[in-house]
């Protein structure tokens, strides 16, 4: 844990990065021999299966849909203590839990200060919306900045708005 987290010192606080624990053996079949390799390329994974299979907003952690496959063991298996001592400084810890195998056991960034930022989730949603409304507010770019201006705008990104309100995205808006 203390090497974990003396590397994390050394890393700068962001909402666009993400650090994790872990190390995976597993068979590399196109060389036909066994290596160890960092869990990162699984943690982008898990977020490209969650923005197929769900919506990008959605915690690619858990055990509904942060396990990770095709691992022979983990070089470090944090118990809830080492979990504890881990998060809080904006390392995701990937553990075997029994019964499910391998699991990403959180979604921080590595954000140092308290914000919603602090989860992967809510800066995926956030980039996706600033995408969104930045293509709307494109559109009307040197137009005057009068009510029927402002009313188009309105009218272009309140229905987007809603239907991430009702797919659960965010609960509200103006």
């Amino acid at each position: 844990v203390k090497l974990i987290l003396a590397d994390r010192a050394m890393l700068s606080s962001s909402s666009y990065g993400t650090l994790d624990s872990g190390w995976k053996y597993i068979f590399d079949r196109y060389n036909n021999k066994y290596r160890w390799i960092p869990i990162c390329g699984d943690h982008a994974g898990l977020y490209a299966r969650v923005d197929v299979d769900r919506e990008t907003w959605y915690a690619a952690a858990g055990t509904e849909r942060g396990i990770i496959k095709n691992i022979i063991k983990l070089a470090f298996n944090p118990d809830e203590t080492m979990r504890d001592q881990l998060y809080p400084q904006g390392v995701n810890p990937v553990c075997s839990l029994p019964g499910f195998g391998p699991v990403m056991y959180g979604q921080r960034t590595l954000l140092a200060k308290d914000s919603e930022f602090n989860g992967i989730a809510y800066r995926r949603l956030f980039i996706v919306l600033e995408m969104t409304v930045t293509r709307a507010a494109a559109n009307l770019l040197f137009e005057f900045n009068d009510s029927f201006t402002q009313k188009r705008f309105v009218s272009m990104v309140e229905p987007y708005l809603r239907d991430v309100r009702g797919r659960r995205g965010i609960r509200d808006f103006k």
